[in-house]
């Protein structure tokens, strides 16, 4: 048999942990590390090599999404392949239109591109090799189930291969993901985990690329934890918005601020990590505008940056202020709302609703779609933190994200924003009074549009999907 060459691009062999992946012997593989340490080459080469020794054979590449598969998967593929080791190629940009996305070898092996969203995906098919990406998604609702991949692992049952199931995912699954049921210390027989070492892959990164990963995921608490190796149990329950948050949607570069309109300014004004937000409503709209978050600094050094901040980003406006009502409460440093008064800043501070009804009004204002197809919420992009913690920042505490009787974390960051983000909904939006009280905050099950990336128009008491 003769050696087949893929075409890479790294400058040398494969690094340590991509060779240790390559040449194991396990039934079931899961190659873990942040992003950019050669998991995903590792497992391309792996299904390349199944497909290719054994005649015939089922073999599949998949994620949760479809749209996911299509934008990162198959181009990532493709440039890793060699084209004339197939009897259909064609390029990437043909390739994901087609239905199904299907790879014929000259041997008459397959290799099925697929989205896994259900047990039912995994078909009749009878499987000789199955690699999935992103099984965890930071994000909620993105990542493999564990009843998909007990199906898959069901359906590996090709009479001539060698059964091999290959799973690639960054090192951040909370402690009761399946993840660690299957491969954790506990783990299945014949499960074997590949710990994937950022640092060692650095040689075969563009350098801006490893620059831009240091600089955003370093200034991130969350995700500098993933740069290094090991099992990073440093994620709680699910996201409270990471359902119902869509970057695509939401995140809005082109947002101006309306100088005529005062600029609301909403206070956490905690000593370790304060965070301030800089919103107005415009038509309807809900627009978070900017935010201000030092480090350890006391109220005084916060109102300057916060004055600062306003004066260069939204000239013109005048502003009006909302804190949480503990700001009227004598700490260490004095009673909060006398210092402000002190700096003329009079903020709101009557006592607000409960927390679930700050995220309900949130969450409403997430999933409306405007007259003419706006969103009712929007943020700029220089929202950077704000931005995170609705993504995948703040999350139900862990074993109680049930959404019924679940409590967000308090983790000392990304809950100071949600909560200033909190105090200008309750104090200047209002309820929607969408839901009775006491039902569920809605999620993927509730709003199937919304896995779509589409968003409901709310017309009186009933949800209409918008119509091109």
């Amino acid at each position: 048999m003769s050696e087949l060459r893929l075409k890479t691009g790294f400058p040398g062999p494969p690094n340590p942990s991509q060779a240790m992946m390559c040449a194991s012997a396990a039934r079931e593989i899961l190659g873990m590390g942040p992003p950019g340490c050669g998991k995903s080459w590792s497992l391309y080469a792996m299904i390349l090599a199944a497909a290719c020794v054994y005649e015939n054979n089922q073999c599949a590449i998949g994620r949760r999404q479809l749209v996911d598969l299509k934008e990162t998967t198959v181009p990532d593929f493709f440039s890793l392949a060699p084209k004339e080791l197939f009897t259909n190629w064609v390029p990437p940009e043909q390739f994901i239109n087609r239905s199904p996305m299907t790879l014929r070898l000259h041997n008459g092996s397959m290799i099925h591109f697929k989205g896994f969203h259900d047990s039912g995906d995994a078909g009749s098919a009878n499987w000789g090799a199955v690699g999935l990406q992103e099984v965890f998604h930071p994000l909620g609702g993105r990542g493999i189930t564990h009843d998909v991949y007990l199906a898959i692992d069901k359906a590996l049952r090709c009479p001539h291969a060698r059964h091999r199931f290959i799973v690639s995912d960054t090192n951040q699954a909370p402690p009761d993901h399946w993840l660690h049921k299957e491969f954790g210390d506990n783990g299945r027989p014949g499960h074997e985990v590949v710990m994937f070492d950022w640092e060692e892959n650095k040689h075969n990164l563009p350098e801006a690329h490893v620059e831009s990963m240091e600089a955003e995921w370093g200034a991130d608490p969350i995700l500098r934890e993933l740069l290094r190796p090991g099992w990073r149990e440093v994620l709680s329950g699910q996201p409270v918005y990471g359902e119902v948050f869509r970057p695509h949607l939401h995140v809005n570069e082109h947002l101006e601020h309306d100088p005529t309109r005062p600029m609301r300014r909403n206070w956490d004004p905690s000593f370790v990590q304060p965070w301030v937000t800089f919103s107005q409503v415009v038509d309807g709209q809900w627009c978070t505008l900017g935010e201000w978050l030092p480090k350890q600094v006391f109220l005084p050094e916060l109102i300057r940056g916060v004055e600062l901040y306003g004066a260069e980003h939204f000239p013109g406006c005048a502003f009006e202020d909302v804190a949480d009502h503990a700001v009227t409460q004598r700490k260490d440093t004095g009673v909060p709302i006398e210092i402000m008064r002190q700096h003329g800043i009079y903020p709101r501070t009557r006592p607000t609703p409960s927390v679930r009804d700050g995220i309900e009004i949130i969450v409403d204002y997430l999933t409306r779609l405007l007259p003419g197809g706006r969103s009712a919420f929007q943020i700029h992009p220089r929202c950077k933190a704000t931005i995170q913690m609705l993504a995948h920042g703040y999350r139900w505490q862990q074993g109680r994200d049930d959404r019924l009787r679940g409590m967000p974390l308090k983790d000392g960051f990304y809950d100071n924003g949600a909560d200033a983000l909190r105090y200008d909904a309750v104090n200047n939006l209002g309820g929607i009074q969408r839901r009775m009280a006491g039902e569920p905050i809605p999620d993927m099950a509730t709003y199937p549009e919304m896995a779509s990336g589409r968003a409901s128009v709310l017309v009186g008491d009933q949800w209409q999907i918008p119509v091109q």
